[in-house]
């Protein structure tokens, strides 16, 4: 068993890198794993992001049509948290939206959510856009990423010039 605790999207002077924390069961139990990666992720992670901040700026009770939503906001963390016993795992979603007057950044912050909560659902379930984005996480932490180039242009062409 392994579950997702967070992940985070972070700008640094390499590009995007992506923070991943999760758990899973080791010998002694449950076993805390992080992996820090520049790699480029598939691009349906990023679809599956993009998803998402339309919840978040919903769920933040904001009025804001759906074109500017994809247009000028972004998610940038994902949190669940997993009860101990009994009880709902609830997460929690961190983004950016640009206003529309000032075009200054509103740095959004969902409060703890339960899954549970009939009132998250707007035009499709968060729940399944949740899951969207944990099982192309899963799939980045596996090692499932976008493909890269493997040869520049010049080598391409030389490598084809000797075929």
């Amino acid at each position: 068993m392994r579950r997702l605790l967070k992940f985070k999207t972070v700008t640094t002077d390499k590009g995007i890198a992506h923070d991943f924390v999760w758990e899973e069961v080791g010998e002694k139990g449950l076993e805390k794993q992080t992996l820090h990666s520049t790699d480029y992720a598939r691009p349906e992670l990023d679809a599956s992001l993009d998803e998402l901040r339309f919840h978040l700026v919903r769920m933040c009770e904001l009025a804001m049509d759906s074109d500017w939503i994809s247009m000028h906001s972004r998610v940038h963390e994902i949190q669940f948290k997993y009860p101990k016993e009994e009880g709902d795992t609830s997460f929690t979603i961190k983004g950016t939206v640009f206003l529309k007057n000032s075009y200054n950044a509103l740095k959004l912050n969902l409060p703890w959510w339960p899954f549970d909560n009939e009132e998250a659902e707007c035009e499709g379930t968060v729940e399944q856009a949740l899951n969207a984005v944990t099982e192309e996480c899963w799939r980045f932490i596996d090692g499932d990423r976008a493909q890269q180039k493997l040869f520049s242009n010049e080598e391409a062409t030389k490598h084809a010039s000797e075929e």
